[in-house]
């Protein structure tokens, strides 16, 4: 295995994690509510993106600021430029109790780094800002390195849209936003919610139906109350991250199963808007049939994925979610088409919460080959290209992928809580992304 920079790595060791431990301190989730001038986001992710440039600065590069959007921390100013793309901003950590130590106080146990966003996305953020220093440090580039950092992934990704709307696409580039070796697939992402308006005078023969849900997971519980019923019942699944829906279990198979068992369908009217929900939700979830087309497989991208993220519905409105994570075999369009005629035919309407499209770059791209070669010299495993359901900013570029920071085998615990990250394994991905960076910069331009 070829270690070229692991001296300089270790040196700098030090140094990254005094500036990850102070960029974990800011808590820079998305919050309207302290959002003003040059701070879109808010007052939190203003305040990470003013550390981190005052870092860049300190150490010797270039920073152009995007408005409080977006910023890039560059190593010159000449086109081409090959491009980093990491984000800032994180989840909150809600639920802090969960937690084996203060999310927003980076805490190492036995090699292992915990804090929110460690994993994603400021700890690679700052990785590569040091393998830049590195590189630099070593040799003179025949391309400049752009680090373009967004202050809107884990949302609206408007950080992205107003940054390239400014600035020309890099010849090159990767999200240390993913998984090694190489993730060269994105399914495409399609949220939508079924909307059922209510007829609202039945509501003494109505029934009520709520749910317990967390936006980027899985529906989790279902319970079900109304003058029909004697009590209240109440349907547990286990929750999964929407992108995984395999990994959880749905309480609308056994929610169904009952309202079958207690023939409800013939006692509530016609009308009910509980009623049409239940039969929405059975087109849509009929494997067997698939009438929409939301299920279908790629032989390179592998499955689409099918969750249900919300599920509720009274006398005056019912609304259903679903997260589609969808392939090269499959049209957004078509899919949208097929949901919007669905959900007229009961009487309602679709609303397109996100559509993101997909990303899939060639196995055999010039990119993938560099990305390959250095994986393979650093870690001595076999490379193979990944496709993902999750969601980087990889998909922005015209010839990017998501390269790292999570190795085979590893548990990142993004979003969750004791989000970490093994100070060996950032360590590795360093060298990975220097050597990267180094081939990238002294190749001809296709």
């Amino acid at each position: 295995m070829a270690r070229k920079y692991q001296k300089q790595i270790e040196g700098y060791t030090e140094e990254f994690l005094r500036d990850l431990k102070n960029l974990v301190g800011v808590r820079s989730h998305r919050d309207l509510s302290t959002a003003g001038d040059k701070a879109p986001f808010g007052a939190g992710i203003a305040e990470a993106f003013q550390m981190l440039k005052e870092r860049a600065l300190e150490m010797g590069f270039q920073v152009q600021e995007e408005d409080g959007y977006a910023m890039d921390i560059r190593t010159g100013d000449a086109h081409p430029y090959i491009g980093i793309l990491c984000h800032i901003d994180t989840v909150e950590a809600i639920e802090e109790e969960k937690w084996n130590s203060d999310p927003y106080t980076l805490t190492e146990r036995e090699g292992v780094l915990y804090g929110r966003g460690v994993n994603d996305d400021k700890g690679p953020l700052l990785a590569n800002l040091y393998a830049i220093k590195i590189l630099t440090e070593a040799k003179k580039l025949k391309y400049p390195i752009r680090l373009i950092v967004g202050g809107a992934e884990e949302t609206t990704w408007e950080c992205m849209e107003y940054y390239f709307a400014r600035h020309p696409q890099p010849l090159w580039a990767y999200s240390p936003d993913g998984d090694f070796p190489i993730v060269n697939g994105e399914k495409g992402i399609l949220m939508v919610d079924l909307c059922f308006p209510g007829e609202g005078s039945n509501a003494s023969r109505e029934i009520s139906i709520d749910h317990t849900s967390e936006e980027g997971f899985t529906l989790e519980a279902l319970r079900v109350s109304g003058r029909l019923l004697s009590t209240t019942e109440e349907f547990i699944g286990k929750r999964a991250m929407s992108r995984h829906p395999d990994r959880g279990v749905s309480p609308l198979k056994d929610f169904m199963a009952w309202f079958d068992q207690e023939k409800l369908d013939a006692v509530l009217p016609e009308e009910s808007v509980v009623l049409k929900l239940c039969r929405a939700a059975e087109i849509l979830f009929d494997s067997e049939q698939d009438l929409l087309g939301l299920q279908a497989e790629d032989p390179e991208m592998g499955n689409s994925s099918l969750a249900l993220t919300g599920f509720k519905g009274d006398s005056n409105e019912a609304h259903l979610s679903i997260d589609i994570r969808y392939t090269r075999a499959q049209s957004p369009e078509k899919m949208l088409e097929n949901l919007t005629t669905l959900a007229e035919g009961f009487g309602g309407e679709v609303r397109v919460k996100k559509d993101r499209k997909l990303l899939y770059q060639e196995k055999d791209s010039r990119l993938i080959a560099t990305l390959k070669d250095a994986y393979e010299s650093v870690t001595g495993d076999a490379t193979e290209v990944l496709t993902k359901g999750g969601a980087s900013y990889a998909r922005t570029l015209d010839h990017g992928v998501a390269f790292g920071p999570t190795f085979p085998g590893e548990t990142a615990n993004s979003h969750l809580e004791n989000e970490r990250l093994s100070l060996r394994s950032i360590q590795c991905a360093m060298e990975i992304w220097i050597q990267s960076l180094e081939i990238l910069t002294e190749a001809k331009s296709e």
